[in-house]
C-alpha cells in the first residue's frame, strides 16, 4: 500500500513523479491524485508534518470516505434470504427501505451487489451457483473394494461409503463390511445423529442395494425417507456441474484409498478419517476453508428427528384369539382393535414389535423367540368376554358338535392355560381338522389323547390322523 505521506513530503520538496514512482512502486495516477490534493489545498510541509498517514489518506481518497458514511449491507442476513429463495434485487430493496427510514444514505445498487456476490462467491466451493445450501446431500458407495488382509494372512474386501456435501464440497468417508440396504440404512442414520440436521433431498448413487428387481424402492428405503421427510433423487437428475465436482471428489478419495492394504476395518477408517479432515481443513478462498463453508451450508438444513431404526414392516391378521403371529411369535393387540379378518401394520425392528392400526400405534412388545407374548390388560375382563366373537363357550360348543372326545381335549386345553385366549389356535386347529378326515377319526385321534399328554394333543391327533 503506497505512504501517501511520504509521497507528498517528496513532491513538496520537488522530486520529480518518475522517481517517486520508482522508488515506491506506486502507480503515476496515485502521485497524480496526491498532488492534486497539495496543489488544490495549498499544503505546505509544516501543515503535512501534522496530518497523520489516515487523516491524509481519508481526506485524498474519496471512494473510503464514501464507504464510511454509505451503511454497508448486513450480509450474513442477505445471505440467509438468497438461501432461502429471495432475488438479490429484493433485498436491496429492503436495505434501501430500511436505512433510508433512519436517514442513513445507502449505496448504489451496483455496489451492493458487488458486495453481496463476492460475500456468496466466498461462501461456496461449488461452481454451481443456482445450488442453494441445505438442498441436498449425496450418498455412494465408492465403486471399488478395499483389500484387506488380517496379520495372520486373511483376505476379504472391505467397502467405503461417502456422504457429500455439494455446496461446501465437504465429505463424511465410513467403511463398512457389507454392501447392502442394512449397511447404508445404517450409515446414513449415523451421519444424520451427527449432524443433527436433515437436507431437503437425498440423492443416491451407486446404491443398487435400495432398489428391488422391478425397480421399485425397498421397504428399508421407503421407511428411511419417511422417517427424515426428504425426497429421493438419482444422480443423473441433479444439475451437471454439480454432479461433476462430486464424481472428481469421489475418484479422488478412492485413489487415495486403493494406496495401501489394511489389516483391520478399524485402520481403514482411521485412514479415510484422516482423508476427512484434511479436507476439511483445507482453504477454498481466503476468507474461508472448507470446514467453515461446511459448518454453513448445514445450518440451512432441517433439524433432524430422533435417530432412524430400520424395521421391516408386514400386514398380518389379528387372530382370533386377540394376537397377531409374527416370525413364529403371537403377540397380543388390545381386544377392542379385534375385528373378523381386520388386518394391522407390524413394524419389527432388532429389539421390539409394534403393532399399527391405522396410523395410530395400539400395541408395543419386546421382541422374543416365545410361543407367546401376551399383555394381559388386552385381554378381554369376564364381563366382556361373553360378547366376544371367540370365546371359550363357543370353542366348547363346537367341540360338542363334533363329540365327546374332542370336547374332553378342547376342555383340557382350555383350563391349563393361564390367559385362555393363549389356547384358541390350538383348539381351533383341532377342531378343524374335522374338514379333511372327518367327525369320526378326529374323536378317534382324541380317545388316543389321555388327560395328562393334554397339552401335546395337537401335535399327537395330527401324526394319529396321518397314521390312518
Amino acid at each position: 500500500m503506497a505512504d501517501y505521506k511520504k509521497i507528498a513530503e517528496l513532491l513538496l520538496r520537488g522530486v520529480s513523479r518518475r522517481n517517486i514512482a520508482d522508488a515506491f512502486n506506486t502507480s503515476s495516477k496515485t502521485i497524480t491524485k496526491i498532488n492534486k490534493y497539495i496543489s488544490e489545498n495549498n499544503i505546505t510541509l509544516k501543515e503535512l508534518s501534522v496530518l497523520t498517514e489516515d487523516e491524509l489518506r481519508d481526506s485524498i481518497s474519496p471512494k473510503k470516505e464514501y464507504l464510511k458514511k454509505k451503511a454497508r449491507p448486513e450480509l450474513a442476513d442477505v445471505h440467509k434470504k438468497l438461501a432461502a429463495g429471495a432475488a438479490i434485487k429484493e433485498t436491496w430493496i429492503h436495505y434501501i427501505e430500511q436505512y433510508q427510514a433512519l436517514n442513513i444514505e445507502t449505496l448504489s445498487y451496483t455496489r451492493y451487489f458487488e458486495l453481496v456476490n463476492d460475500n456468496e462467491r466466498d461462501l461456496r466451493a461449488t461452481e454451481d451457483r443456482d445450488l442453494r445450501p441445505g438442498d441436498m446431500v449425496i450418498a455412494k458407495w465408492l465403486n471399488r473394494s478395499v483389500e484387506m488382509v488380517t496379520e495372520e494372512g486373511d483376505a476379504w474386501k472391505a467397502y467405503v461409503f461417502m456422504v457429500y456435501f455439494p455446496v461446501s464440497r465437504h465429505f463424511f468417508l465410513f467403511g463398512a463390511k457389507a454392501k447392502d440396504a442394512v449397511s447404508t440404512e445404517r450409515i446414513i442414520a449415523d451421519s444424520f445423529k451427527t449432524l443433527r440436521a436433515v437436507p431437503r433431498c437425498l440423492v443416491l448413487d451407486n446404491c443398487r442395494c435400495f432398489w428391488a428387481n422391478n425397480g421399485r424402492s425397498r421397504q428399508e428405503l421407503d421407511h428411511l425417507l419417511i422417517h427424515y421427510g426428504f425426497t429421493v433423487m438419482h444422480l443423473e437428475q441433479i444439475s451437471s456441474k454439480a454432479a461433476d465436482e462430486f464424481c472428481d471428489t469421489a475418484k479422488h478419495v478412492e485413489k487415495l484409498v486403493r494406496t495401501q492394504i489394511y489389516p483391520s476395518l478399524p485402520q481403514l477408517e482411521g485412514f479415510l478419517s484422516d482423508i476427512q479432515e484434511e479436507s476439511a481443513e483445507s482453504n477454498v478462498n481466503k476468507r474461508f476453508s472448507r470446514q467453515k463453508l461446511f459448518e454453513d451450508e448445514i445450518s440451512f438444513m432441517t433439524p433432524a428427528p430422533n435417530r432412524y431404526e430400520p424395521y421391516t414392516e408386514e400386514n398380518v391378521s389379528i387372530q382370533p384369539n386377540l394376537h397377531v403371529y409374527f416370525a413364529g411369535t403371537y403377540y397380543s393387540v388390545p381386544y377392542s382393535a379385534y375385528r373378523e379378518g381386520k388386518t394391522v401394520a407390524v413394524h419389527a425392528y432388532a429389539d421390539r414389535i409394534e403393532i399399527w392400526d391405522r396410523g395410530a400405534m395400539i400395541a408395543v412388545h419386546g421382541r422374543t423367540s416365545d410361543r407367546y407374548r401376551t399383555e394381559v390388560t388386552h385381554m378381554p375382563p369376564p364381563d366382556k368376554l361373553g360378547s366376544m366373537p371367540w370365546n371359550s363357550v363357543r370353542l366348547k360348543r363346537w367341540a360338542s358338535g363334533i363329540g365327546p372326545e374332542t370336547y374332553r381335549v378342547i376342555c383340557g386345553i382350555i383350563k391349563r392355560q393361564a390367559i385362555e385366549q393363549q389356547g384358541y389356535m390350538k383348539c381351533i386347529a383341532i377342531m378343524n381338522m374335522v374338514d379333511r378326515y372327518g367327525a369320526r377319526k378326529l374323536e378317534e385321534a382324541c380317545a388316543g389323547v389321555s388327560d395328562a399328554a393334554v397339552p401335546q394333543a395337537y401335535k399327537i391327533i395330527r401324526e394319529l390322523l396321518q397314521k390312518q
